[in-house]
């Protein structure tokens, strides 16, 4: 492959794809789950985020599910909890607490994408059943 001349997005979404390939085989190497962040660039720089840990260890995100959705909805969920939210989401499963974004802080997955569902509308999924 040719040297790059500067960073731009078509350049970036194939060095995402070789990184991505690449942190594989170092995740079944070592036993982990490395998972690519943001990216960040400039014409000349790249800054990319990863995040490593553990297979089947829970990350801060999902504890934080354990410990925050009592008190925000009144019942204790875990990672994997399906409800029906209806709508554009319909039946999904329960993934994560963020704890730093207090509007939308529950992250679900109904198969087809990932959303973010505030607590009034967990409280009216959980309500559903």
């Amino acid at each position: 492959m040719k040297k790059l001349a500067k960073f731009t997005k078509p350049v970036l979404k194939k060095l995402r794809v070789d990184i991505d390939d690449a942190l594989k085989v170092v995740a079944d190497k070592y036993g982990i789950e490395i998972n690519g962040g943001n990216w960040s660039f400039s014409e000349a720089t790249v800054s990319m985020k990863f995040e490593g840990k553990i297979d089947g260890a829970m990350s801060a995100e999902m504890i934080a599910l354990e410990m925050y959705s009592e008190m925000e909805v009144g019942k204790k969920l875990t990672t994997g909890d399906e409800f029906n939210f209806g709508g554009n989401v319909g039946v999904a499963k329960v993934l994560e607490y963020k704890t730093r974004s207090p509007k939308y802080p529950f992250i679900v997955d109904n198969g087809k994408g990932r959303f973010k569902i505030g607590a009034e509308s967990m409280k009216r999924a959980i309500a559903r059943g």
